[in-house]
């Protein structure tokens, strides 16, 4: 398979999937802006409609990693409401928070390039109103009070989380849309009624594959959430995926 086979096919992947989230517009930047050559192009920029009818730009450096993902409450993605990632230029995760109407709200983190949490803001209203300790938090999640049950996949089989993984994979073509491969992390939710939610990647390698492993997230059968003191919550997880090119 040629780059430029690659290269086009990748392309036309862009438009592929329609799962949650639809396609809107797909922009190549190159030295001197927009542009419609593939070639020139040094970025590019993918815009989908979420189900929640806000707008989502991710941005990515070509056949490379993510670099923001931002999202919008408007068709012309000038007011910022909803999820914003930012990436360190190997693709980990940087920041992870939200805004509300262009202003920073709720907790936001900061993460160094081995994944650990270096700080935690809390906003309201575009307002700093608490910094606090990853270490204090994470001595306080730390402490069992009561019954407690982790989140387990809904399955008679002892690997069948595994298993799924494998199988939906097996299917996949995405590893042959790409130039080198590489490992997707993808970090969800388990939320109380089972489903995954707030899929958002931990780790990125490129769009077409970044795409594949959040879709094998988002399509997963339902778990067993989690309990503690006799309550459902949500469970967090990260889930690497390996793909490789031959």
């Amino acid at each position: 398979m040629t780059k430029r086979f690659i290269l086009l096919s990748m392309f036309m992947f862009f438009y592929a999937f329609s799962f949650s989230q639809k396609v809107t517009n797909v922009i190549l930047v190159g030295e001197n802006g927009i542009t419609k050559n593939l070639n020139e192009a040094h970025s590019i920029i993918v815009v989908k409609e979420l189900l929640d009818k806000k707008f989502q730009r991710l941005d990515y450096k070509k056949q490379g990693p993510l670099r923001k993902v931002r999202t919008y409450k408007d068709t012309a993605m000038t007011i910022l409401d909803g999820k914003y990632l930012e990436y360190y230029v190997s693709g980990v995760l940087k920041v992870s928070g939200y805004y509300f109407e262009n202003e920073k709200n709720g907790t936001w983190y900061t993460y160094n390039e081995s994944n650990k949490t270096i700080s935690m803001e809390k906003f309201e209203k575009g307002i700093l109103v608490e910094t606090e300790s990853p270490s204090d938090r994470a001595k306080s999640s730390s402490e069992i009070e009561g019954d407690e049950k982790d989140a387990v996949f809904s399955s008679k089989k002892q690997n069948g989380w595994q298993d799924y993984i494998i199988k939906s994979l097996g299917k996949s073509n995405a590893a042959e849309k790409s130039l080198k491969g590489g490992e997707v992390v993808i970090g969800f939710v388990i939320d109380t009624t089972g489903q995954t939610t707030n899929i958002f990647v931990k780790k990125s390698v490129e769009y077409v594959l970044d795409e594949e492993a959040m879709n094998v997230i988002r399509k997963s059968p339902k778990w067993e959430p989690s309990i503690k003191n006799g309550k459902k919550i949500p469970a967090y997880r990260y889930q690497p995926f390996t793909f490789i090119v031959y």
